[in-house]
């Protein structure tokens, strides 16, 4: 498999609104943090978008539902920079087809004993990294390579 990176987005009014924003996005590489973009104390979203869409274009992407972060990326980033194809793995998906319960970031978490924290999970950069680590796992018991999906991120706004 080729090097990836997990992403995770925070937002805001997501829910049922069309309105929402992103009030953190992080991307995490195994070692650190490549982007962690909180918007309350970082105002340069035209950098950040910029960084974005090259690591976005040129890693593997993972997330626990990862096409809802890709949206909310979408959405937010398209304002600033061109969007990028990227090649992505949901670790959702390959735990349902692996046929594990619960199928919750936290509850993989415990059940992998992966050591994140329980209580920093829902931030963007602990979800990312605790993504990142269930990965790492079900790429010994499974092809995850077969899981990879291409997706356009401009045609998500359609």
């Amino acid at each position: 498999m080729e090097e990836y990176v997990a992403l995770d987005v925070e937002t805001v009014g997501a829910r049922r609104a069309q309105r929402f924003h992103i009030t953190e996005l992080s991307v995490y590489d195994g070692e650190s943090l490549l982007i962690n973009f909180e918007l309350e104390n970082d105002g340069d979203i035209l950098n950040y978008s910029r960084r974005l869409s090259e690591t976005l274009g040129r890693f593997h992407v993972c997330g626990h539902n990862i096409m809802f972060d890709l949206c909310a990326v979408a959405r937010v980033v398209c304002a600033f920079v061109e969007l990028p194809t990227v090649r992505v793995i949901d670790t959702l998906e390959v735990a349902r087809n692996l046929g594990l319960e619960p199928l919750g970031l936290r509850s993989l978490c415990a059940r992998f004993e992966l050591d994140v924290d329980p209580e920093s999970l829902h931030t963007a950069r602990a979800d990312a990294r605790a993504c990142w680590l269930l990965l790492d796992v079900l790429k010994n018991r499974v092809d995850v390579d077969r899981y990879i999906r291409t997706v356009n991120l401009s045609r998500l706004l359609t």
